[in-house]
């Protein structure tokens, strides 16, 4: 039986939430250099965030750095773990185009910040946990002010203008969403 192609269902929608605790194993990488499809990574254990511009850059790098007060004045230094879980699970890639809606609040009865970025919502348990995800950030800002990672905001503005034909977009072959004047700009 093949799949017929159905249009996007509006009345569903996904919340992501990852719990952290503890060190956390991060490193930055990057792809490309300052052409479409470059992007700055941040990788986690089983999550990889890829930043395709800059805005979605310093979206996720400064919901991190700003949740600084509420981490390092009602976090412990280091929380419980809470079990060894299982030997597998799941990984999540999130590719982040244009700004997200960021929120940073703090529930004192789990004694946990609760960072939300878009869909996204990260529990984080201690500031050692906070401080690693942190540092990764401060580097993906550092690895972009170099010359050679994300393209600049108004070259794919104006490639994602250009006609294409059957109207695809240029990174549509690529599984990206299309680029339209309002996905860069919110």
């Amino acid at each position: 039986m093949a799949r017929t192609r159905e249009p996007f269902n509006r009345t569903q929608s996904i919340y992501l939430t990852i719990h952290i605790i503890g060190e956390q194993r991060v490193q930055v990488d990057t792809h490309g250099g300052r052409g479409l499809g470059s992007n700055v990574a941040v990788l986690a254990d089983h999550v990889a965030v890829y930043a395709y511009d800059p805005t979605a850059l310093a979206t996720y790098a400064n919901a991190w750095i700003d949740a600084a007060a509420l981490a390092n004045h009602r976090l412990p230094e280091q929380a419980e773990q809470f079990g060894t879980g299982p030997e597998f699970i799941p990984g999540i890639i999130i590719r982040a185009h244009g700004r997200d809606h960021v929120e940073h609040t703090y529930d004192p009865i789990r004694k946990q910040l609760i960072l939300r970025i878009g869909q996204v919502r990260w529990l984080v348990y201690d500031r050692v946990a906070y401080r690693s995800m942190t540092e990764a950030c401060r580097e993906s800002r550092i690895t972009f002010l170099s010359p050679i990672c994300l393209p600049c905001l108004r070259r794919v503005q104006e490639a994602s203008m250009l006609p294409r034909p059957h109207g695809e977009d240029l990174l549509s072959g690529l599984g990206a969403p299309p680029l339209t004047n309002s996905t860069l700009l919110r």
